[in-house]
C-alpha cells in the first residue's frame, strides 16, 4: 500500500511539468551530447526527457547515437537535481518537488510498457520515436486514458527505485548518488546499443527519397535456407545461413527505426546479429568509430571490452573483443564493410554459459558464413 501511495504521488506531481524550462546545457563542451542537450533542453522540447522518446523529425542530419541521447539526458538530469536541491536549501519544498518531478515522471516512463526496447537482461537496446508515439498528445492520451502502467515485479522495481531517489532528494544528496540508481536501473543501457545511430527525419539523408516505396530500405528475403539483404539503390547484398537465426522486426525507435537496419537472434544458443546498411558518406573510419563505442561505454558506466584485437577479413574491418558480466563472458564482433558508396556496420554476439574458448569460436564462426557480394548490374 505505501507503494502505491509513492506511485501516485509522484504521479500528482506530473502536471506541473508543463510550466518547467528545463536549464540550458553547460557551453563548456562542443560536442555532439552538449549539442544535443542544447537542442532538446527548452520549452517546446524538454518533454522529451521526461517521456523518453526520440524526436526524430527535429533532429535533422545530425548524425545522433542513443548514447549521445543518454548523455543529454544526464546531463538534464543533473540540472533538474540542482535546481530540487537549490529550492530545497531556501526552504520552498514546492519548487524543489517541481524540479525533481521530472526525473520521477522519467522512471516511471522508462518502465511503461512498450516503451521502450529491453534486451533479456532489462537493459535498453532502443529508444521509441515521438512521433510513433503520437508525439506528446499521444503519449499523454496513452498514460492518463486508462493504461495501467507497470505491474507485477517491474512495478515493484520502479517502486522501490522510486523510494530510493525520493529518499536522496529530501536528503540532500549529491546528484552522483541519484544517477547511479538511474543508470542501472530503468536508464540501464545494453552497451552494444551506445553507438547506433538514431532515426533522422525523412528526407535529411541522402538515401532517403520523398515518397513511395523508398529504394532506400532494407529488403531481406529467404531462399534455400539463406537470408538475403539488400538495399535496392546499391548492389551491395549481404547473405547468411538461416539455421537457427530468426528475423526480430519490431521497431522501438533508435537504430530500430532506421528502415535499413537489421536484427537475427537465436535465443536458446545466445546469439544476437545485428546491424545496418547506411551511406559511406555517414562513415568517419573504423578508429574513430570504435574510439566512439569506447567513450560511449565509459560515459555509459558500461564495462571495458577485454582482449580486443583489430583485424581484417576479405572486406570486412573488425574488433573481436569480450565482455565480462556477472553471469560469465560474452564474445563479440564488430566489423565494417565500404563499398560502392554503401556502408555495412554488422554486429555479431554471443554469450552463453559455454567457456569463452567456445563462445568466441562460435561468434568466429557465424561471423565468417557471412557473405558480401555486388549484384550483377542490371541490362
Amino acid at each position: 500500500m505505501r507503494n502505491q501511495r509513492l506511485l501516485q504521488v509522484a504521479r500528482r506531481t506530473l502536471p506541473v511539468l508543463a510550466a518547467i524550462c528545463a536549464m540550458p546545457a553547460s557551453a563548456q563542451n562542443a560536442d555532439t551530447r552538449t549539442s544535443l542537450s542544447a537542442l532538446l533542453a527548452t520549452r517546446e522540447n524538454q518533454w522529451v526527457f521526461n517521456h523518453l522518446c526520440i524526436p526524430a523529425g527535429i533532429l535533422g542530419a545530425n548524425r545522433y547515437t542513443t548514447g549521445d541521447f543518454v548523455e543529454a539526458y544526464f546531463t538534464i538530469t543533473r540540472d533538474r537535481w540542482a535546481a530540487a536541491q537549490t529550492a530545497l536549501q531556501q526552504g520552498d519544498e514546492k519548487a524543489s518537488m517541481s524540479a525533481v518531478a521530472p526525473i520521477l515522471h522519467g522512471m516511471i516512463d522508462a518502465y511503461w510498457p512498450k516503451r521502450l526496447m529491453r534486451d533479456e537482461t532489462g537493459a535498453i537496446t532502443a529508444f521509441r520515436d515521438c512521433a510513433a508515439l503520437g508525439q506528446l498528445p499521444g503519449i499523454l492520451r496513452e498514460e492518463h486514458g486508462g493504461s495501467s502502467g507497470p505491474t507485477g515485479a517491474v512495478a515493484d522495481k520502479l517502486k522501490n527505485e522510486m523510494a530510493q531517489v525520493i529518499r536522496l532528494w529530501k536528503q540532500g544528496r549529491p546528484y552522483e548518488e541519484a544517477e547511479a540508481i538511474l543508470r542501472t536501473g530503468p536508464l540501464k543501457v545494453s552497451q552494444s546499443a551506445l553507438a547506433l545511430p538514431l532515426p533522422i527525419a525523412s528526407g535529411s539523408s541522402s538515401l532517403e527519397t520523398p515518397a513511395g516505396p523508398s529504394p532506400a530500405a532494407l529488403i531481406v528475403t529467404e531462399e534455400d535456407g539463406i537470408f538475403r539483404l539488400a538495399v535496392p539503390a546499391s548492389r551491395l547484398v549481404m547473405t547468411l545461413p538461416r539455421g537457427t537465426l530468426a528475423r526480430e522486426t519490431t521497431s522501438a525507435g533508435g537504430a530500430t527505426s532506421n528502415p535499413r537496419y537489421f536484427h537475427f537472434t537465436d535465443s536458446d544458443r545466445g546469439i544476437n546479429l545485428s546491424g545496418w546498411f547506411e551511406s559511406a558518406e555517414s562513415y568517419a573510419g573504423f578508429d574513430k568509430l570504435w574510439g566512439q563505442q569506447i567513450e560511449a561505454w565509459r560515459k555509459g558506466g558500461m564495462p571495458s571490452p577485454l582482449n580486443a584485437v583489430k583485424s581484417r577479413l576479405d572486406g570486412w574491418e573488425l574488433v573481436s573483443y569480450d565482455i565480462s558480466l556477472p553471469s560469465g563472458s560474452d564474445a563479440h564482433i564488430r566489423a565494417e564493410w565500404v563499398q560502392d558508396g554503401m556502408w555495412i556496420d554488422l554486429h555479431v554476439s554471443v554469450g552463453n554459459s559455454q567457456p569463452i574458448e567456445s563462445v568466441r569460436a562460435t561468434a568466429l564462426e557465424i561471423f565468417k558464413s557471412i557473405r558480401v557480394s555486388e549484384a550483377p548490374q542490371k541490362q
